[in-house]
């Protein structure tokens, strides 16, 4: 599913991940489900994330994992963002406590 820029987007996916999440549990409880496709190619994929977990707190730690697509020129920044996303806590981007890799999972 693609989302385009509007200011509602980080909502209704945190909406349709979560529901997904609880349909995909009530059928295999230890499945392990993986927030997919966060683009950052011309867009803030933190920002988003960040806008994700206002509209629903909770949903990034709900997710086993986080999929992430760095469309990015700049290798420096490709890392940048990817240590963002594996901090236990990002107050500066508002992304707080979100397990990032599954092997951190506790359960």
């Amino acid at each position: 599913m693609f989302w385009h820029q509007q200011a509602t987007a980080p909502a209704q996916y945190a909406d349709l991940v979560l529901a997904a999440r609880r349909s995909i549990k009530a059928v295999l409880p230890s499945a392990r489900v993986v927030l997919g496709g966060v683009l950052d190619a011309g867009t803030n994929a933190l920002a988003f994330l960040a806008a994700m977990e206002r509209a629903q707190p909770g949903v990034l730690k709900s997710m086993d994992a986080i999929g992430y697509h760095p469309y990015q020129e700049n290798l420096q920044v490709i890392l940048g963002r990817i240590a963002a996303l594996r901090r236990p806590a990002a107050p500066q981007q508002g992304i707080g406590g979100a397990d990032r890799d599954h092997r951190d999972r506790r359960e």
